[in-house]
C-alpha cells in the first residue's frame, strides 16, 4: 500500500511538472528567466544598494542572460532610461529585434545604449524590459549613476563665411563654437581649421572654456586655391586640450565654386566686360567687415576692452583700408598691427582694436566710433561700447573716506580732552587730602 501510494505521489509530481510550463504560458505570464545582465562585461544586480559609474557620453553594452521555461514567439528585449529631458530627441534606449524562443533553453541577447552627453549628472535606473504580444512583461532594474568625465569638450557649432559656399580664390572664415562637457575648466585650447584635400589650413587659441559653458574662436582665415575645382570638401575641424593631452575631431562640409565656373557665369553680359570681368559675382559685397562684439567690460586698472575687426576684400584688385576712431576721450585706442593695411583680393585682414579707460573716466557705460575707410571714403561706422566697472579699492567713495577721518580727527581730540579733565580733578582730590591730613591735632 505504501509502494502504491509512493508511486502515486511520483507520478504526480511528473504530471505537474510537465504541466507548469503551459500553465505558466495559459496564465499571461511570460515564461522567461532572467539569469545575468551585464554592462560593459561588469556584472549588475536587480535593484542592488550599490549604483554602477558611467559617464556621459559614452556607448556602453547591455547583455541580458535569460532561459525561456516554455516555448514562446515574437520575444524583444529592451534596455532602456527614463528622465532625461531630451529623450525625444535622444533617447536612451535600445531594442533587439523580434525572435522566438523554444523550452528550456539559455538565450543572450545584447543591445548598445548611447548616453549623451547632454544627460545631467544624478541617479538613473537601467530598466531591462521583456515582452511579447499578449503576454504581461517581464522587466527588471539596476541602479546607475551618469557621471561627467574629467575633461571633455565638444564641438557645438561650426559656422563659415560665406556660408553654404565659397568661391575659389576667395577667403573663408570659420568660427568654432565649443562646449566643456568635463569637470574640469579648459584653458588654452588649440583650435586648427583644414581642407586636407587643398592643402589649406588656420588655427587659433581660445584662452579658457569654463566648465559646462560655451565659448568661440575668432574668425579663422583660410584661402581658397584659385586652382580649385567646383565641388563638396570636407572642411576638418581639430581641437586639442587638458595641455594638447586630449583631442577631438568634427568635420563639415563646405561647397566650393571653381575658377573655371566662376569666369564661366562672368562672362556673359557685355557691360560686365567693360568694367572688369573679375569684378565679384552679383550680390556679393566688394568688402564685408565683421565685428565679433561690440560690448565689452572693463576694470580700470586691469587691462582694456579688444574688439577684433575683420575685413575680407571681395573687389578686383588690392585695396588700402585705415580704421580711425572718434569719440574715445575718455580712453586711449590702438589698433594692431596697423592702422592702415593693404589687403589682396580674395584675403583677409584682423584689426585688433584695443580701448584703455583712461584713470578719468567715468564708471557705467561709455562709447566710440570705429571708422573703416578706403581710399578716402568711408565704408562703415562702428559703434563700439564699453561696460567701465569701479576698482575694487573703490568701495568707498572720497567723501565718505573724509567723512570717516574727520569724525576719528574729533574722537580723538575729545579722548584726549576728557583725558586732562579727569587727571586735574585726580591732581585736585590728592591735594585735598594732604591739607586736611596737616589740620589734624594730636593728643
Amino acid at each position: 500500500m505504501n509502494i502504491n501510494r509512493t508511486a502515486f505521489i511520483f507520478m504526480l509530481a511528473i504530471m505537474l511538472l510537465a504541466i507548469l510550463p503551459l500553465a505558466v504560458s495559459a496564465s499571461g505570464v511570460l515564461p522567461v528567466r532572467v539569469d545575468r545582465v551585464r554592462i560593459d562585461s561588469i556584472d549588475i544586480q536587480d535593484n542592488a544598494t550599490n549604483r554602477l559609474d558611467i559617464q556621459r557620453g559614452q556607448e556602453v553594452e547591455v547583455e541580458v542572460t535569460f532561459t525561456s521555461l516554455a516555448a514562446a514567439k515574437n520575444i524583444q528585449m529592451e534596455a532602456f532610461m527614463s528622465g532625461f529631458e531630451y529623450s525625444d530627441i535622444a533617447p536612451l534606449s535600445a531594442t533587439t529585434r523580434v525572435f522566438d524562443m523554444e523550452e528550456n533553453v539559455t538565450y543572450v541577447r545584447r543591445v548598445r545604449l548611447k548616453i549623451s552627453d547632454e544627460v545631467q549628472q544624478d541617479d538613473y535606473k537601467l530598466r531591462v524590459l521583456i515582452t511579447d504580444r499578449n503576454d504581461q512583461e517581464l522587466i527588471k532594474n539596476f541602479n546607475l549613476k551618469i557621471d561627467v568625465p574629467r575633461n571633455g569638450l565638444k564641438v557645438e557649432d561650426v559656422v563659415f563665411f560665406p556660408a553654404g559656399s565659397v568661391e575659389a580664390g576667395k577667403a573663408l572664415l570659420t568660427t568654432v563654437r565649443l562646449e566643456n562637457k568635463g569637470q574640469k575648466d579648459q584653458k588654452d585650447v588649440r583650435v586648427q581649421i583644414s581642407i586636407p584635400e587643398l592643402g589649406v589650413s588656420g588655427a587659433d587659441y581660445i584662452d579658457e572654456v569654463r566648465h559646462d559653458q560655451e565659448k568661440g574662436t575668432e574668425e579663422i582665415f583660410m584661402r581658397i586655391p584659385e586652382s580649385a575645382k567646383s565641388g563638396k570638401y570636407s572642411v576638418r575641424v581639430d581641437v586639442d586640450f587638458n595641455q594638447l593631452h586630449d583631442h577631438i575631431t568634427a568635420v563639415r562640409d563646405i561647397m566650393v565654386v571653381g575658377g573655371s565656373a566662376s569666369s564661366g557665369s562672368s562672362g556673359g553680359s557685355g557691360s560686365q566686360g567693360s568694367s572688369g570681368g573679375s569684378n565679384p559675382p552679383s550680390g556679393e559685397p566688394k568688402t564685408v567687415i565683421t565685428i565679433n562684439s561690440q560690448l565689452e567690460t572693463v576694470t580700470p586698472g586691469k587691462g582694456g576692452a579688444l574688439y577684433p575687426i575683420t575685413i575680407v576684400n571681395n573687389d578686383d584688385g588690392a585695396r588700402t583700408f585705415s580704421l580711425s576712431a572718434s569719440g574715445a576721450d575718455w580712453a586711449d585706442v590702438k589698433v594692431s598691427p596697423s592702422s592702415t593695411l593693404i589687403i589682396d583680393r580674395g584675403d583677409a585682414k584682423l584689426f585688433s582694436v584695443y580701448v584703455t579707460p583712461r584713470g578719468d573716466a567715468k564708471v557705467g557705460t561709455q562709447s566710440l566710433t570705429v571708422v573703416v575707410s578706403s581710399n578716402g571714403k568711408v565704408l562703415k561706422e562702428i559703434p563700439l561700447t564699453a561696460n567701465i566697472l569701479p576698482p575694487p579699492e573703490a568701495s568707498v567713495s572720497p567723501t565718505v573716506v573724509r567723512v570717516l577721518e574727520a569724525v576719528f580727527i574729533i574722537l580723538l581730540v575729545v579722548l584726549v580732552i576728557m583725558g586732562l579733565v579727569i587727571a586735574f580733578k585726580r591732581r585736585e582730590g590728592a591735594a585735598k587730602d594732604d591739607s586736611s591730613d596737616n589740620s589734624q591735632t594730636y593728643y
